[in-house]
């Protein structure tokens, strides 16, 4: 897929916003890349477009699945899976806040866990 300039700016701002959350920035690039694609895309395709390595869109894909901002899906005569997004720009934010809550608080109650038993070591 060949990207015009404004499409190579989205990606590299949702990229840098992505690692001001705590994503890694080659997972947000390959989210905003499957934004802003007119069609489904390989992992090649992927990889050729963000000049990422495949283990990278691999590893970024599996975690955006895991989110469940993209899934897979396969066309006849198709062999690789083409990834597609899910949901529109704004429910995928609204997805990505919600994980970003849970993961964050999920470490909040367990340093507060951590805490309570150096306070009372009976507690254990």
């Amino acid at each position: 897929m060949k990207l015009t300039q404004a499409m190579q700016n989205f990606i590299l701002h949702l990229g840098d916003m992505g690692t001001k959350c705590g994503t890694n920035r080659s997972v947000a690039q390959i989210h905003a890349l499957l934004h802003i694609s007119p069609k489904a895309m390989t992992a090649d395709e992927i990889c050729e477009t963000l000049n990422l390595a495949s283990s990278n869109v691999s590893k970024g894909l599996k975690e955006l699945q895991s989110l469940k901002l993209v899934t897979t899906k396969r066309e006849l005569g198709d062999t690789p899976e083409k990834s597609l997004r899910l949901r529109s720009i704004m429910d995928n934010g609204q997805g990505v806040i919600v994980n970003l809550a849970n993961t964050h608080w999920t470490k909040v109650r367990q340093e507060a866990e951590l805490i309570r038993s150096l306070k009372n070591p009976h507690h254990l």
